[in-house]
C-alpha cells in the first residue's frame, strides 16, 4: 500500500495475516496515543480474511481516531501487492492475481496490462 500511495507522514503497522494474542492490545494502545482526529487506514486484503481483520481492528479503535478501509481498485487484484505488480508490469501469468470464486468481490486481473499513467486509487490517497 505504501509504495502505491506514498505518504511521508504515515506510520505503518503490519499484522502479518492474522492477529496473535498480543496484537490487539498493541494496536489499541498505538491508536490511543494518536492525536485526536488522526486517521487509521486499513489496507487489508479484499477477501473474507481482510473483512474479518478490518472489523476486529475497527472495534479496537478509540472514538478519537477515524478508521477507514481502502480496497484495491476493481480488477487489479485482491491486495495492494497485486496492484503494485500490475502497475509495474510484473504480473506472473502462470499465477495471475485472483479472488476466490466463493468470495468474488472483485474480478481477477485478466491480462498483464498496465493501468493508465498517473493511477490514483479510488480514495485519492
Amino acid at each position: 500500500y505504501h509504495v502505491v500511495n506514498p505518504d511521508a507522514e504515515a506510520r505503518y503497522l503490519s499484522i502479518g495475516g492474522t492477529m496473535n494474542h498480543g496484537q490487539p492490545e498493541l494496536i489499541r494502545s498505538a491508536m490511543e496515543k494518536m492525536p485526536p482526529g488522526s486517521e487509521v487506514i486499513l489496507a487489508f486484503d479484499y477477501d473474507e480474511g481482510g473483512d474479518a481483520l478490518a472489523e476486529e481492528v475497527t472495534a479496537l479503535a478509540p472514538s478519537s481516531v477515524e478508521v477507514r478501509r481502502v480496497l484495491p481498485p476493481v480488477g487489479m487484484g485482491k491486495d495492494w501487492n497485486e496492484v503494485l505488480k500490475l502497475q509495474k508490469g510484473i504480473v506472473d501469468l502462470a499465477c495471475p492475481a485472483t479472488v476466490s470464486p466463493d468470495f468474488s468481490k472483485t474480478p481477477p486481473v485478466a491480462t498483464a496490462r498496465r493501468p493508465h499513467k498517473g493511477f490514483v486509487s479510488e480514495n485519492g490517497k
